[in-house]
């Protein structure tokens, strides 16, 4: 006689906030049965794995096959005889065991008496507690068991436990969630700069030369650079991150936490070969550290302008949406009345100050710390960089913009506000310059919200087929407005509906060659405003992060002026 056992599947769910996690798990068996069956482990049930797991998203690996024989000699009647199996959960090194007992029962006769009925032991939960990583529960199912090699259908002769291979389920859930993250603002500074002509301050490896290789992912420490002060408490970094391609043209940059998977996200994309920025919040990552991932040859400068810790002691300045809207606006065409707030256009390498909380147009409280805005540059020719950060402090060695092609652009960074909430901008050449606020950080009232990075995500994409509804095609023709339920995305799940308050997203156009003037993105249910996240005048390819309250039901509607494909994608959210 054998006795078959059959797994069919595990599940395992551990408790919170969406966020991928790596866990490691071993399921090993132990078997003692009547007669003379040997007792001790059986190989390779679930060998000793680590396994990425994000909440609430179930995930597959496989339960390995065993066997074991055993040899009663003339035991006892079959009706009546039993085996027991032990089986050990270990998740993270904590170990929980379960004992399955199968009897079997009276079986009918079978020519060549042989034994095949079988009856089943009912599945058990086994509770994995890691503390405060949360519970993991792992559903272990029936164990099934038949008997064969019987003789005379009456006595046990010879038994085979056996487990085959089988795809298993596993699901994480309810874990903890984790205290939510104050901004701290820093002097703007230079981390990363790959060029040696421009390295003045004598950054090495990997914070400075040599550029960055074909395929090439470099990870640093901020906190172990030379040249900026960036506390080792740090959980989420706050970067403009430039792009200046070596060659054709760089198809897009990953700036990711040091240690974790590369994700599929574009930071900055140049595919033409131009100089462009954009701004990012990017998860500290192991150790603290940030890695930058290359398809091509390219320099990369990397500033930073603040950080976000959950030490409240540090800081407790939080963030408050607001409607976006444009605070300032140089050009005359479209705000005729010159002032604080309007034309002129910016002068050649001369600074301008401009108090927010002063504007006309928009609502602005006083004691703002710094304020979210994306910056718009219109230059009639060649403008290397444009410069912004608080006034009364001394102008940092930094850039918040580039367009060395005179190309209009837009890039959407976090700028510190002096004590008045005035900010300085600074352009090396005439540009005309447009800043759309869309939120400011402030002193915690109890109404403010907490920063949560999740995994970068791209959550939709209209040039690829495998997303579909409103994440996927088709392209947007001209004038269209279509409304992104992010909480519903099968691709980044977890986005908690009735937390989130604001997004940190990262939008893509690619027109093909077509002019794109403006795309803008604002909370549904609200009026469209007027600004703008992205320009694309000359048709090209170019990536925007920043930062939007959402809408209703935690959407966000996308309006494209003209014809264009377009990606969003996820860093994190504001709630509370």
């Amino acid at each position: 006689m054998s006795l078959w056992i059959r797994a069919l599947f595990v599940t395992v769910c551990l408790s919170g906030v969406i966020r991928s996690a790596t866990f490691s798990l071993t399921i090993t068996s132990t078997n003692s049965t009547l007669g003379s069956l040997p007792s001790g482990p059986l190989a390779g049930e679930v060998l000793p794995m680590t396994i990425d797991l994000t909440p609430n998203v179930e995930a597959t690996f496989f339960y390995q096959n065993y066997t074991n024989k055993f040899y009663p000699g003339g035991g006892p009647p079959h009706s009546g005889a039993s085996t027991t199996v032990v089986q050990t959960v270990t998740v993270n090194g904590v170990s929980v065991s379960v004992t399955r007992t199968v009897t079997l029962v009276a079986l009918a006769p079978v020519a060549g008496h042989n034994c095949s009925n079988f009856v089943s032991s009912p599945q058990v939960t086994v509770t994995v507690d890691l503390g405060a990583s949360g519970k993991v529960d792992v559903v272990l199912p029936q164990i099934s068991l038949a008997g064969e090699d019987c003789n005379n259908n009456t006595v046990l002769a010879r038994g085979i436990v056996v487990v085959p291979g089988v795809t298993a389920r596993i699901l994480l859930h309810d874990v903890p969630e984790p205290p939510g993250l104050r901004f701290v603002s820093l002097t703007p500074c230079r981390l990363m700069e790959t060029r040696p002509e421009y390295n003045f301050q004598g950054r090495v490896l990997p914070f400075g030369p040599p550029f960055l290789a074909t395929q090439e992912t470099r990870t640093f420490i901020p906190q172990l650079s030379t040249v900026c002060s960036v506390p080792g408490n740090a959980k989420a970094y706050v970067l403009n991150v430039t792009l200046i391609p070596r060659g054709s043209g760089v198809d897009f940059v990953t700036v990711y936490p040091g240690g974790d998977t590369r994700p599929d996200y574009w930071t900055v994309r140049s595919p033409d070969g131009l100089i462009v920025a954009n701004s990012a919040i990017v998860k500290a990552g192991t150790g603290g550290g940030i890695s930058v991932y290359t398809p091509a040859e390219t320099d990369i400068i990397i500033d930073i302008a603040g950080y976000f810790t959950e030490n409240v002691a540090e800081s407790n300045l939080v963030y408050y949406p607001l409607t976006p809207c444009r605070v300032i606006e140089t050009r005359a065409v479209y705000r005729p009345q010159s002032g604080p707030f309007g034309p002129p256009s910016l002068l050649a390498r001369q600074t301008r100050s401009f108090r927010f909380p002063q504007s006309p147009d928009c609502s602005i409280p006083a004691g703002a710390s710094a304020y979210s805005v994306t910056l718009t540059v219109v230059p009639p020719a060649a403008l290397p960089f444009l410069t912004a950060w608080p006034a009364g402090a001394a102008q940092p060695n930094v850039s918040s913009i580039n367009s060395p092609n005179g190309r209009v652009l837009a890039n959407s960074v976090i700028v510190p506000a002096s004590q008045d909430g005035s900010i300085n901008l600074y352009p090396y050449e005439v540009t005309d310059a447009i800043v759309d606020i869309n939120g400011y950080f402030a002193p915690d009232n109890g109404a403010g919200l907490y920063y949560f990075p999740v995994t970068q995500c791209r959550v939709s994409n209209t040039t690829d087929s495998t997303y579909t509804g409103s994440f996927g095609p088709p392209i947007f023709p001209d004038t269209t407005t279509r409304t992104i339920p992010l909480v519903q995305s099968s691709r980044c799940p977890g986005i908690p509906a009735t937390k989130v308050k604001a997004y940190v997203l990262n939008a893509t156009v690619i027109p093909n060659g077509n002019p794109m003037p403006f795309l803008t993105i604002w909370p549904t249910g609200q009026p469209q405003p007027n600004a703008s996240v992205i320009n694309a005048f000359e048709g090209q390819t170019v990536s925007s992060g920043f930062i939007v309250p959402a809408g209703t039901s935690g959407s966000v509607d996308v309006y494209a002026f003209r014809r264009t494909h377009v990606a969003v994608e996820i860093s994190g959210y504001f709630g509370r």
